[in-house]
């Protein structure tokens, strides 16, 4: 019986606890081809396969990091591979 009440209080602890986040909402890195978005719920989710993103006689995008600007917020995005990634420049 004490065994029986040691494990409930055990689980009870863990799930007080609540998920563990792997990200912060909104950030992004590269995985491979794909841009991935942090969900709400601190998970890393694909947003874009970049090598998807042009037409079959093309070569494929590559995810890169950008920079901020005028345009918007630093994070990741979809580019051409004739344009060097703006983090393997500096």
């Amino acid at each position: 019986m004490k065994h029986l009440i040691a494990t409930a209080a055990f689980t009870a602890t863990l799930c007080a606890c609540g998920p563990m986040h792997v990200c912060t909402p909104t950030e992004t890195r590269c995985a491979g081809s794909f841009v991935e978005v942090c969900d709400a719920d601190g998970r890393w989710s694909p947003a874009e396969d970049c090598a998807g993103v042009v037409g079959a006689d093309e070569p494929a995008w590559v995810c890169c990091a950008v920079l901020a600007d005028e345009l918007g917020p630093a994070g990741h995005a979809c580019l051409p591979p004739d344009v060097a990634c703006p983090a393997e420049e500096e």
